[in-house]
């Protein structure tokens, strides 16, 4: 396997070169397809990208763990964190 990663500037060459427009265009685009998932997100919406996945808001529960440094039990609070549920159609493409 990989280690490397696909970045936001490769997806913006990426429309660049498959669709003739201009780079500026490309990372407005890109952008603005990143503000939309992350205001969606924040106001409780799932977002689902066909043939990816949906990606989706859990509420993480309050609870306690150990510092692993010290040994000492520490408070973990509550919070919110986004999920992706992958589809099936990607698991069979990368396990083809």
């Amino acid at each position: 396997m990989s280690d490397s990663v696909v970045t936001q500037s490769d997806i913006v060459d990426f429309l660049v070169s498959q669709h003739g427009i201009s780079k500026a265009q490309s990372t407005r685009i890109v952008q603005s397809l990143t503000d939309y998932f992350t205001i969606s997100l924040a106001n409780g919406h799932r977002v689902r990208l066909s043939g990816i996945g949906t990606l989706e808001v859990h509420a993480s529960k309050e609870r306690m763990a150990r510092n692993p440094a010290t040994g000492e039990m520490v408070e973990v609070p509550a919070k919110r964190r986004v999920r992706l549920r992958v589809s099936s159609e990607l698991k069979r493409a990368v396990n083809a």
